[in-house]
């Protein structure tokens, strides 16, 4: 593999896990600026991936880049099928 697609594919996982990340950070990340919701999606995503890898090796299973793929996809899935909560301008009065 040379340089350039090595580059490609950690620039792709980084998409990825940062994508996961807002799936998740969405639910709570409401009133902050774009910086600060990208800055909080990346690192939920991190937390997530560790959880993950965490979890498959728990299970006894080789946590290999399509299981987590697999797995990081689920978890978008069911964040994404839930509802985003609704902040009213008077506190949720």
């Amino acid at each position: 593999m040379t340089l350039l697609l090595t580059l490609l594919a950690l620039l792709a996982a980084l998409a990825w896990t940062t994508l996961t990340g807002w799936s998740l950070a969405r639910l709570f990340t409401a009133g902050l600026s774009r910086e600060e919701t990208a800055a909080w999606s990346f690192a939920v995503g991190l937390l997530a991936h560790v959880a993950l890898y965490a979890s498959l090796l728990a299970a006894r299973a080789a946590p290999g880049p399509k299981k987590l793929l697999a797995a990081e996809a689920v978890v978008l899935a069911a964040s994404l099928a839930g509802k985003r909560p609704r902040h009213t301008a008077d506190g949720g009065q």
